[in-house]
């Protein structure tokens, strides 16, 4: 019981000590504490990581090489090559009616010509002056076949009733089926149109020429009869290289006396 009784006495003295030596430590330094300025810290939010992360399904199915997947209003859809319309393709539970999809589309089964070339991946085979051959890919434009066309009957002076041979036609479409002939009078006005590009070109790089030009003339009979004057420029342009440029090739009429040409040739410096 002796024992006892003076546990409790040490505790209690304890703490006593430990309740005065606060007070003290409270009183000598409140005064401190009120002089200090107050400091705000603002708290922080840390995200917390999502422990759920979605992984990305992979197109592994055949049936994507016939859609293509896209996001409409904020919905995963397929959109069929061939019809274009819009089906569920948001997950792998939908590739069965994607499948179902391929076996009534009608635009699958009766693709045109066009539509067969369109689907078709062309590639063009170059190959560059060092032997090197080059492969890749083949977009045909309309647009690029006359122009070409028109370059070559310029080029090569052939008749404008070309374009309507039956055997060239033939010729034409067994290269590229989706070239569509054009008459002789579609061809001429695209030539008309090389001429009226080449002739701005032309004037532009007069403008900022600093050599001279020397003109010259030279005539030409058909074979019936009739007269033609070529009217060509020579300048100089940088490192000395001498360029030549027709400027017209006009019909001249009889008699080609000396006053007839100056005043064509007048004529055409002037236009």
């Amino acid at each position: 019981m002796a024992t006892s009784e003076n546990n409790e006495i040490v505790e209690e003295n304890y703490k006593n000590t430990i309740n005065s030596s606060s007070m003290n430590v409270d009183s000598n330094s409140a005064h401190t504490l009120e002089s200090m300025p107050v400091i705000s810290i603002p708290s922080f939010k840390f995200p917390l990581e999502s422990t759920s992360k979605k992984r990305a399904h992979k197109l592994i199915s055949d049936v994507w090489n016939h859609f293509e997947r896209k996001i409409v209003n904020g919905k995963d859809v397929a959109v069929c090559n061939y019809c274009k319309s819009n089906l569920k393709g948001g997950g792998h539970s939908e590739i069965t009616s994607l499948k179902n999809h391929l076996t009534v589309c009608s635009s699958k089964t009766n693709l045109s010509i066009k539509g067969c070339f369109e689907r078709q991946k062309q590639i063009s085979v170059q190959k560059k002056n060092d032997g090197k051959v080059r492969f890749e890919n083949f977009l045909f434009d309309q647009d690029v076949s006359r122009n070409e066309l028109a370059s070559a009957i310029i080029l090569h002076e052939c008749s404008l009733s070309l374009v309507d041979h039956v055997g060239f036609r033939r010729f034409v479409s067994s290269l590229q089926p989706l070239f569509k002939m054009v008459s002789r009078n579609t061809i001429k006005e695209d030539i008309f149109k090389i001429y009226n590009s080449e002739n701005v070109k032309l004037m532009d790089v007069f403008e900022k020429l600093r050599s001279r030009i020397a003109i010259t003339i030279d005539m030409w009979t058909s074979n019936q009869n009739k007269g033609y004057m070529s009217i060509t420029a020579h300048f100089l342009i940088d490192f000395w290289v001498l360029q030549n440029r027709i400027l017209r090739f006009v019909n001249v009429p009889t008699p080609h006396t000396m006053d007839v040409l100056a005043q064509e040739l007048m004529t055409v410096l002037t236009q």
